[in-house]
């Protein structure tokens, strides 16, 4: 938060320079800012030298672009771990559906993204209390694989998942899928992507008999920088198939509080449309987190 009053307070002494607000090209100056300003910085850069050059918005959008570009190039040039950024986040969730209760919730996400391959890990973990005992019923990991095609909005995709849920019935769910996506709009404040393609599903239910499932399997990933310090994402999902078909909805609401630690509010809805018997339909899940991000300068 500091950190980013500081790059608008030299970025607003950019006014002094020769031409100050009227001038119609970026200073070489402005460039080594946005070079320099850690990624989280970067967006307070781009809005003050917005308003300094108004008639230079589309260099200055075109610069950020370049500035990421170098950046993904440099990402696939090192080793394993170079590179890497990600988050933690630790909260609480209160439940309804299948069971009423509160807990905690432990989340982490691991991405190294390259100018063309892009490899994500996700991890989550809900340690519920209900009548007053502690129980962990419900893990889930899944990683993904994204390759991006040079000078195109479409890339093809792949990922492995398996998730454990005794409340919505089931002690493994495995899945597998593969297919193309295209990327609708990479901006510097709004992303989008949207991908299709097969998905293999291995499900072991605790009160019913084993499934296994080939079908389709969609997902679609929004995110929109609001402000500043302010961003809202969206990630929905859907595994279609002969039998148990499964809907996902993840809605978040994330604010920066002080250097890399975020707030963050998040509403999830999951639906069974053939659950086992006795079990619920829709889930839901929401939740209060606070977030540690880390990303590489």
């Amino acid at each position: 938060m500091f950190r980013g009053a500081h790059w608008s307070c030299i970025a607003l002494g950019l006014v002094s320079l020769p031409g100050g607000a009227r001038a119609a090209e970026v200073p070489a100056s402005a460039a080594g800012m946005l070079r320099e300003a850690y990624p989280k910085e970067r967006q307070t850069v781009v809005n003050v030298l917005k308003r300094l050059y108004p008639e230079s918005t589309d260099e200055i959008d075109k610069l950020v672009r370049e500035i990421d570009l170098q950046k993904k190039t440099r990402v696939e040039q090192l080793g394993l771990i170079g590179g890497l950024r990600g988050e933690v986040a630790i909260g609480g969730f209160y439940s309804t559906g299948n069971t009423k209760e509160w807990g905690v919730s432990g989340t982490g996400a691991i991405r190294r993204e390259g100018k063309r391959w892009v490899n994500s890990v996700d991890l989550l973990a809900d340690v519920k209390n209900e009548d007053g005992d502690k129980v962990t019923d419900r893990l889930a990991a899944t990683y993904r694989l994204r390759r991006n095609f040079t000078a195109s909005n479409w890339f093809a995709a792949g990922g492995l998942s398996y998730e454990r849920d005794s409340f919505a019935g089931f002690s493994q769910r495995l899945g597998q899928f593969a297919g193309a996506g295209y990327q609708i709009t990479n901006g510097v404040r709004v992303k989008w992507d949207v991908m299709a393609g097969l998905g293999l599903r291995q499900t072991r239910f605790i009160d019913a008999p084993s499934e296994n499932q080939v079908g389709l399997y969609a997902r679609t990933t929004f995110a929109w920088q609001v402000s500043d310090t302010l961003k809202f994402a969206e990630d929905l999902s859907v595994a279609n198939g002969k039998g148990n078909d499964t809907y996902r909805s993840t809605s978040s609401l994330t604010t920066d509080i002080y250097g890399g630690f975020a707030l963050r509010l998040s509403f999830i809805g999951e639906k069974e449309t053939q659950p086992p018997p006795g079990r619920k339909k829709l889930d839901t899940y929401s939740r209060a987190s606070v977030v540690y991000v880390f990303q590489p300068h």
